[in-house]
């Protein structure tokens, strides 16, 4: 397979629905348990690569300089990918970038994330605990990609302060029809097994 625009060859599979030189969307789209087209997700926009990109950007600046600083440059950091977000990411997709905070917990309620397979999705759910500890265990480790519905947080790593990947969406679940019981915990998925979409009917804050 290769893409319209450019020719590049690409992978024809549900994993990658994009082109990884120009960035044009392939008519690849996210389809329901029983192999139909999901209407509802075909109405997005996939805004994937522009998160690519941030991520992209954000590991190496972490990685090559600010890691290596004697002095704790976190808070400057935080405030370089709040800048760096809203440049490569919201203005993009037409988003206001003062209706967000990048390192603020909240989600984007625009930015949908939805598993590139459609069964047997791995995920790591947050487990309420007492001792003030985040733990990513929750027995329910598996969805379906037609029964959740996660909103963006972030990129996320266990160890934020050594070298950086952004190996995990950190997402919260706004809609989970077959365990409801865990509507608006946050919970991590690979970002190799999810695409982003915006979602224009959650564009408020």
């Amino acid at each position: 397979m290769y893409c319209p625009r450019c020719a590049y060859p690409t992978d024809n599979s549900i994993e990658q629905n994009f082109c990884r030189n120009c960035k044009q969307i392939l008519a690849l789209v996210p389809r329901t348990p029983s192999g139909e087209v999901d209407q509802q997700a075909v109405k997005l926009k996939n805004v994937t690569p522009y998160l690519q990109d941030f991520r992209e950007c954000v590991r190496s600046l972490w990685n090559t300089y600010f890691r290596i600083l004697e002095v704790d440059a976190s808070c400057l950091f935080s405030q370089l990918t709040d800048q760096l977000f809203s440049a490569l990411v919201l203005e993009q997709i037409g988003v206001p970038p003062q209706l967000y905070t990048y390192t603020y917990p909240e989600p984007f309620h625009c930015l949908r994330v939805v598993p590139t397979a459609i069964v047997d999705v791995p995920i790591m759910i947050n487990r309420p605990s007492e001792d003030g500890n985040r733990y990513w265990d929750d027995p329910v480790n598996r969805v379906q990609q037609s029964e959740i519905d996660l909103r963006l947080i972030k990129y996320f790593d266990f160890d934020e302060q050594s070298y950086i990947d952004y190996k995990y969406y950190l997402v919260r679940i706004t809609a989970f029809t077959s365990h409801p019981h865990l509507v608006d915990r946050d919970a991590l998925m690979d970002a190799q097994s999810a695409s982003v979409y915006f979602d224009d009917q959650g564009n408020g804050p």
